[in-house]
């Protein structure tokens, strides 16, 4: 019998994001529905201080968040990492703290936020895009 070698925070992350967006399959990008070319914003990314993507990152989602959030990065792939959960107030120091944890930049690839308590999911695309899409709001 093979082992499901995915982090267990998977199936948790996966049950909030497709209440909040139905049809929502998985975080990849194009397995969310509503992520369609025309809305997505340019989010420069490359070339810049990171520290300066990630503070513009923060300050694009505050505004769009409360209490528990969803975050699925590039590190949340590694089987020892999986999504991480973050309450909204406690954002900002988590993005500052994420190098410190993890050994690379938490803007260093797709990125996906979800706030089921706004109904909102923030999305970054590597090719240097960014936008929210709205759903459904649920108590968690």
């Amino acid at each position: 019998m093979e082992m499901d070698r995915r982090h267990v925070n998977w199936t948790s992350a996966e049950d909030i994001l497709s209440n909040v967006i139905e049809g929502a399959s998985s975080f990849e990008l194009d397995e969310i529905p509503g992520l369609r070319p025309e809305i997505w914003q340019r989010f420069p990314i490359n070339d810049r201080d990171p520290r300066a993507v990630e503070q513009e990152f923060v300050e694009y989602c505050l505004p769009r968040v409360a209490g528990l959030l969803v975050v699925v990065t590039f590190a949340s792939f590694k089987d020892s990492v999986g999504p991480l959960f973050v309450r909204a107030e406690a954002f900002p120091s988590f993005v500052e703290g994420y190098w410190d944890s993890f050994g690379e930049l938490l803007v260093d690839g797709d990125v996906v936020v979800v706030s089921a308590k706004t109904g909102k999911v923030i999305a970054v695309h590597h090719s240097e895009l960014i936008t929210t899409i709205e759903g459904r709001t649920i108590d968690l």
